[in-house]
Order: C-alpha cells, then structure tokens, then sequence
C-alpha cells in the first residue's frame, strides 16, 4: 500500500470512501430493520428515512475528520509528519 493513498489533508478528504468506513445504504437499511423489529416500530424502515440517516452520517464523519485534522495540524507541522494516517483514526462502527 503505497503511503500516499493513507494521507488524509484538508484537501484530499474526499480520497476517504465514507462507504469504506461506514458501510453502505443498504447495510444502514439492514441495521435499521433489525432495530426496527427490535422495538416494535411497525412498518420497518422507509427508503426516505434510510437515506436521510446516510447523508446526516456522511456529514457528522466528515466534520468530525476536519476537526481531527485542524486540532492536530499545528503539531503534525512540528513533527516531521505533516498528515494523519486514515489506520490511525479510529472511526465509529457498530
């Protein structure tokens, strides 16, 4: 694995797949049905919901790395690293 594709920076955050961190829309579909089914909700999960629950979790993980990045950027530079590596970062997953 080439030490490029681990970079993560300000302005390669997009190199990050959010499905590689996250899963996809039908694995949040999927977990959603079980809790669904888990506490009665009749009905199960519409495709609406689903797709807005993928999208506000997109942007909290996005945030959330900006943030990482910005608070540690100052000593990355005082270092003689100047990235956060993407296997370092350890990004919630059920």
């Amino acid at each position: 694995m080439s030490t490029k594709s681990n970079i993560l920076k300000p302005d390669n955050l997009h190199f990050m797949s959010f499905e590689n961190n996250m899963g996809t829309k039908e694995e949040l579909k999927r977990k959603l049905a079980f809790l669904a089914v888990d506490n009665d909700v009749p009905g199960g999960v519409s495709d609406d919901c689903v797709n807005a629950m993928y999208v506000g979790l997109e942007y909290h993980i996005k945030n959330m790395l900006q943030d990482v990045i910005r608070l540690t950027r100052h000593r990355a530079l005082n270092e003689k690293r100047n990235c956060i590596c993407i296997n370092k970062l350890f990004l919630i997953r059920s």
